[in-house]
Parts: C-alpha cells; structure tokens; sequence
C-alpha cells in the first residue's frame, strides 16, 4: 500500500512539474537579432560628410549614402551624384560582399568596375580599394573612383548616421 501511495505521488510530482515548465509560448514575434542578414543589417540610407579628394584638392559636402541588400551577403553601394557641368559625376553602384564580426559589418574589395550612361555615351568606372564599415548606425566608406577617361583617380571618404 506504501507503495501504491508512493508511485501516485511520484506520477502527479512528474505530471505537475511538466506542466508547470512547458507552459512557454515559443512564437517569438520579434526577430531575434541573430537571423538578421548581414546584408539586411548593412542596409538604409546614411547622411553625412562626403569628402571627394582629386590631385590632393579636396571638397567636402553632406550627401545621403545608400546600401542596399542584394542577397544576405552582399551589399549594393549605390553614390551620391557629385559636381555639375561637364565635371558631373552620376550615381554609381557597387556590389561587394559583406561579412559580420562582433556587431560590426564590413564590405570590401580591392576592384569592382562597371559601365553607365550619361547622355547617350557609356563611360566606365572602376572602384578600387573599397572599404565599408557599419556599425552602430554609422557608416564609414572610402573608395579610389576612377571615372570615364579622367585620368587621375578621386579619392572618397565618407562618414554618416543611419536615417
């Protein structure tokens, strides 16, 4: 009879403790930062100072810079227009893949080129020693452009705040 007794206590103990710690709801709403992309995490609008340096001269302006996701590990630079005239630069684009260490994201490559068209005539561009670092909502972004048949490189820094 003890241990009739004993094995029921033992059952509801068993049964009341599964209960009791099974009662969470495992549908999260919120994503957990962890299955954010690094691309994703990459991605928005920054504004900030957009330093252009050609032959050692340089000029500073505040500009918005955009990243975009292409896929989860890569990222599309896309630039600001810069100048007017016949020393008008377009908006350029430049995919690069990203990686992510200890909550700071990076892109970079040593040369990514490409063609675009400003009034009916294609001129090449070439970005080199590309470098791109986020984070906590700051972006900083330098790249060497080489544009068209402009024969010295200009050299880009940027530094700016997520919008």
């Amino acid at each position: 009879m003890k241990s009739k007794k004993f094995l029921a206590m033992m059952i509801a103990a068993t049964t009341m403790t599964m209960s009791v710690s099974s009662c969470d709801d495992d549908d999260d709403d919120n994503t957990p930062a962890s299955t954010i992309s690094v691309a994703e995490a990459m991605a928005g609008s920054y504004n900030g100072d957009y330093v252009l340096t050609v032959m050692g001269s340089g000029d500073t302006t505040q500009v918005v810079m955009t990243i975009n996701k292409v896929d989860d590990n890569t990222i599309q630079l896309v630039t600001p227009s810069a100048g007017s005239g016949a020393m008008a630069l377009p908006s350029l684009t430049c995919d690069l893949k990203a990686s992510a260490s200890n909550n700071v994201y990076t892109a970079t490559a040593e040369s990514v080129s490409g063609s675009v068209t400003v009034n009916d005539v294609e001129k090449a561009y070439t970005f080199s020693n590309v470098a791109v670092v986020v984070s906590a909502n700051t972006a900083a972004i330098t790249y060497s452009l080489q544009y068209g048949k402009m024969p010295m490189a200009m050299l880009v820094s940027f530094k700016g705040e997520k919008k």
